[in-house]
């Protein structure tokens, strides 16, 4: 995979964008761990609420709302 210095990968600008963001921490926290699970070439995660959950340290439940992800 080739990156170009000028150009940061979409999951480095999500992590931006949530950082600066005036999210509560438990949302900043789910949204950091599905950033974190992104593709680099296309932005794109496909994880499941229990990974994000353990990555995040919050229940599937508090993920769930944050989400809306059943």
């Amino acid at each position: 995979m080739s990156v170009v210095p000028s150009q940061p990968s979409r999951p480095l600008q999500y992590g931006v964008a949530i950082r600066e963001s005036n999210l509560p921490s438990g949302v900043k926290a789910t949204w950091w761990a599905i950033a974190t699970s992104a593709n680099n070439k296309t932005g794109k995660a496909y994880v499941g609420v229990k990974k994000i959950a353990r990555a995040a340290s919050l229940t599937e439940a508090t993920v769930s709302k944050h989400t809306g992800f059943a």
